[in-house]
């Protein structure tokens, strides 16, 4: 929350991004759209967006996003599921190797 606080501009257009590129996950959850094919992929959905009615006044926000700002996000865009899946278990493991360090340290 105290992050938003400090720029909601900048909130508000990653917000919109999201919701831009969610249905990259939505349409293709298994495999995704295919690795490092976002920056491609997003001027697409971003057109349908803007095609929408109720976001047509958003238009104005339009750019060329090379990545999602988020790389949870953009490996379950990029590869579904499964490669999301994996992406976050490397950090799950990784995370409870140090603890496992941390314990056999004290």
């Amino acid at each position: 929350y105290f992050f938003c606080q400090l720029n909601m501009e900048s909130t508000r257009g990653r917000i919109m991004e999201w919701r831009i590129s969610s249905p990259m996950f939505t349409e293709n959850p298994v495999t995704g759209i295919g690795y490092d094919r976002f920056s491609v992929e997003y001027l697409n959905y971003q057109a349908d967006f803007f095609d929408d009615q109720e976001n047509n006044h958003l238009a104005h926000k339009a750019t060329n996003l090379v990545q999602s700002h988020n790389e949870y996000l953009q490996a379950f865009f990029e590869t579904g599921l499964i490669g999301g899946l994996l992406f976050l278990s490397i950090w799950i493991l990784a995370i409870l190797q140090i603890i496992k360090y941390m314990k056999t340290e004290q």
